[in-house]
């Protein structure tokens, strides 16, 4: 997507939003300003559900993770020094918060939920090919699937995936074109052409 395009995005109130938020935008929630730190809630936690999402978990537990994680981050903005580095530490944040939860329920990678969904909404968009998908990504691991989702779902250029993963663009490119190569082997083994 243009960055003239992802900058004029207009969200169902008719309001102009852009991600990240500026630098102003940041730095007049870190001091306090309410409004400001509404809109930036209100614009990162379909985000990160979306993340959490593409990284196996239920909608469900995708919310509740979303919400603990922007609650972490409220009571964190005070502390951020450079606000021009916000970006990268609202997705650090999310991917810790990933791992805690990884940790605290005694789960690995491997075991998250890439099953038939129960949420009305999903289940609209459920069909044979995108169930043989969710399956060949939880193969995957929660790097590949991150890095995936954010190239293929967000459409996110490598630089911006770099700054939400804490990695140099060349890795990135890097990892994106093996997550792609490691998901087409693994869905070629599950589900072989029948020839």
């Amino acid at each position: 997507m243009p960055e003239s395009d992802r900058q004029s995005r207009i969200d169902g109130s008719g309001l102009f939003r852009a991600w990240p938020p500026s630098v102003e935008r940041v730095v007049a929630a870190r001091d306090g300003d309410r409004i400001a730190l509404g809109e930036i809630l209100e614009q990162g936690f379909p985000k990160l559900v979306a993340f959490y999402r593409g990284s196996g978990l239920r909608h469900a537990d995708a919310d509740e993770l979303a919400s603990e994680a922007l609650e972490g981050m409220v009571r964190n903005l005070p502390k951020l020094r450079e606000a021009a580095a916000f970006e990268a530490w609202f997705w650090s944040v999310a991917r810790n918060r990933f791992r805690s939860m990884l940790r605290k329920k005694g789960r690995n990678e491997r075991e998250l939920e890439y099953g038939p969904v129960a949420d009305p909404s999903d289940l609209l968009i459920e069909t044979e090919e995108h169930q043989k998908i969710r399956e060949a990504m939880k193969q995957l691991s929660v790097r590949d699937r991150q890095v995936l989702w954010l190239r293929e779902v967000e459409g996110l250029t490598h630089d911006e995936i770099a700054g939400r993963m804490k990695m140099a663009t060349g890795a990135v490119r890097v990892a994106a074109l093996r997550a792609r190569r490691r998901l087409a082997d693994v869905y070629e083994g599950l589900h072989p052409d029948p020839d």
